[in-house]
C-alpha cells in the first residue's frame, strides 16, 4: 500500500514538474538587462512583418521581436500552401496551454470563441490608460465593428469596404436609377435588377447566391447570443432572388479571391454582369471615374436597413494579444509601431489604414500614383489634369465613411474551409435542394458552429 501511495506521488510530482514546464514553454522570461522578447505568430508573411520586426529592435534595443509562422510557410517565410485549420489548432493549443506567441494574427479565425473563453487581452483595457491613443485620429467605426460583448479582443490595422460599380452598357434608366444612390445594399441591387435587367445580363461577377449569404451572414447571425435565424421570409427573398439573377453557367464559387481586374476582364464583364464589385485595391475605384468607362459610379454597400457600411470580404489583418502573455504591454507598444508604420499593409495593399491621418498620407500618394500608370489610364481614370480634384473627392468619400458604423462578415468564417457549404449550394444550383431545404441546412450547422 505504501509502495503504491509513493508510486502516486512521485507521479504527481512529475505532473506538476512538466505542467510548470509546459506553462513556461515558448515564453522567454525578461533578461537580467531588462531585455525582453515578444512573439508574434501569423500564417504567411504578411506585408513584410520581418522587416518592420527588425526596425523595431533597431529603435528599440531591449526588445526583441521573434516572428514565427508554424504553418504554410517555407524557410523564406514566402507564401506557399496555407492551412488554416492546422493553423488554428495550433493557435488553440497555445491558448489553452498558456505557451502560445504574445501577438496573434487572427486573420480568417474565428476570434469569437477565444474572447468568449477569456482567452485575448481586452484592448480597451489598453487603450484606456493609454495617453498615446487618441480616439479622434482613428476610424472608431471599424474598430468598434470588431467588438464583442463591449469588450475588443482583436485590432484591426487596415480596412475595405465594399464598393460597387454600374455598367453604363447596359441601358440609360438603370444608370439614372443607379446614380440617385450614393450607397446601395444587396436588396437595392436585387430589386434593380429585377426592374432594368433587358434579359442578357446576370447581377455581377462575385455576386452569386453563396458570395451574397457570405457578405450578408452577419445579419442573420447574432454572435453575441450564439444565436441564427436562417428561416425567415428576408432570407429566403434573398436567396431565390439572387439565383434569379445568376446566370445558369456562372462559377458560383470562382473567383472569390479575385479583387481586382484588368482591362480585358472589365470589357468581358460588361457583356454579361450589370453590377461590379471593387473588394480591394479600391482607391483606383474611390475617386472620379470617366463617364465613358464600362463600369462607373462606384459607392459603399450597406446594410439592408441602411445603417451600417459592409466591410470586404477580404478580412483586414486582426491582431489579437494572448492573455497569458507576459508583456501585454510591450506587445501593445508593437502593434502601435505598426500603426504607425506608413508602408506597413496599407501602402502595399491600397487598403484603408485604421489610422486617418496615415490613411490620408499614404491614399493622397497612392491616388496620385494612379495618373501616371498607363494602364489604370486606359482603365478608365480622370485625366491627368483633374488629379487633384480627384484626391480631394477620393478623400472626402474616404473620410466620409466614419461618421457611419461599418459591419464586417465576420460570421463568414464559420464556412469558410467549409466545403460542405459549397456542396450545398451546388446543390440548389443544380434544383437537388430548394432555398427551404438550404435555409434549413445553414440553421442547423450554424447552431451547432455557435455551441462549439
Amino acid at each position: 500500500m505504501k509502495k503504491n501511495m509513493l508510486y502516486i506521488l512521485l507521479i504527481v510530482c512529475l505532473l506538476v514538474t512538466l505542467l510548470f514546464y509546459i506553462a513556461g514553454c515558448g515564453k522567454e522570461p525578461e533578461q537580467e538587462d531588462g531585455s525582453i522578447t515578444i512573439t508574434i505568430t501569423e500564417l504567411d508573411n504578411h506585408y513584410g512583418l520581418d522587416f518592420y520586426a527588425r526596425e523595431y529592435e533597431r529603435k528599440n534595443p531591449n526588445v526583441k521581436v521573434v516572428v514565427n509562422r508554424p504553418i504554410g510557410a517555407d524557410f523564406n517565410g514566402l507564401f506557399t500552401n496555407p492551412d488554416f485549420l492546422g493553423y488554428q489548432k495550433h493557435l488553440e493549443m497555445g491558448l489553452m496551454s498558456n505557451t502560445g506567441d504574445d501577438i496573434l494574427c487572427l486573420n480568417d479565425v474565428d476570434y469569437y470563441k477565444y474572447a468568449a473563453s477569456g482567452l485575448l487581452v481586452d484592448f480597451y483595457s489598453l487603450l484606456k490608460d493609454d495617453p498615446d491613443f487618441n480616439e479622434d485620429n482613428y476610424f472608431m467605426n471599424v474598430i468598434e465593428a470588431f467588438e464583442y460583448k463591449g469588450g475588443l479582443y482583436v485590432f484591426p490595422l487596415h480596412f475595405d469596404f465594399q464598393l460597387m460599380g454600374v455598367n453604363l452598357h447596359v441601358n440609360s434608366e438603370l444608370v439614372n436609377a443607379y446614380k440617385q444612390y450614393d450607397k446601395i445594399s444587396v436588396r437595392d441591387l436585387l430589386d434593380l435588377y429585377q426592374r432594368f435587367n433587358p434579359g442578357q445580363y446576370s447581377l455581377g461577377y462575385m455576386l452569386t447566391p453563396p458570395l451574397l449569404i457570405l457578405t450578408e451572414m452577419d445579419s442573420f447571425v447574432d454572435r453575441e447570443k450564439a444565436t441564427c435565424d436562417f428561416t425567415n421570409q428576408r432570407f429566403l427573398n434573398l436567396l431565390n432572388d439572387s439565383r434569379m439573377a445568376t446566370a445558369k453557367d456562372q462559377d458560383w464559387r470562382g473567383g472569390f479571391i479575385k479583387g481586382v481586374w484588368s482591362l480585358e476582364d472589365e470589357i468581358e464583364f460588361s457583356k454579361k454582369y450589370m453590377f461590379q464589385p471593387a473588394y480591394n485595391f479600391q482607391l483606383q475605384y474611390i475617386i472620379p471615374q470617366r463617364e465613358d468607362k464600362n463600369f462607373t459610379h462606384f459607392i459603399p454597400v450597406v446594410s439592408d436597413d441602411g445603417k451600417a457600411t459592409i466591410g470586404s470580404l477580404v478580412p483586414p489583418t486582426q491582431l489579437a494579444i494572448s492573455k497569458g502573455s507576459k508583456h501585454k504591454e510591450a506587445a501593445w507598444e508593437f502593434i502601435k509601431y505598426l500603426i504607425r508604420a506608413r508602408e506597413f499593409l496599407a501602402g502595399e495593399s491600397n487598403s484603408m489604414h485604421i489610422n486617418k491621418s496615415t490613411t490620408e498620407k499614404i491614399s493622397a500618394t497612392n491616388i496620385q500614383n494612379c495618373y501616371y500608370r498607363t494602364d489604370m489610364s486606359e482603365a478608365g481614370l480622370v485625366f491627368a489634369e483633374d488629379r487633384e480634384y480627384a484626391l480631394k473627392a477620393g478623400m472626402e468619400k474616404i473620410m466620409g465613411t466614419s461618421s457611419m458604423p461599418m459591419r464586417f462578415p465576420g460570421s463568414k468564417v464559420i464556412y469558410d474551409s467549409d466545403e460542405e457549404y459549397w456542396s450545398i449550394f451546388e446543390q440548389y444550383r443544380l434544383n437537388v435542394m430548394s432555398a427551404e431545404q438550404v435555409a434549413s441546412w445553414l440553421q442547423n450547422r450554424t447552431e451547432i458552429r455557435l455551441k462549439e
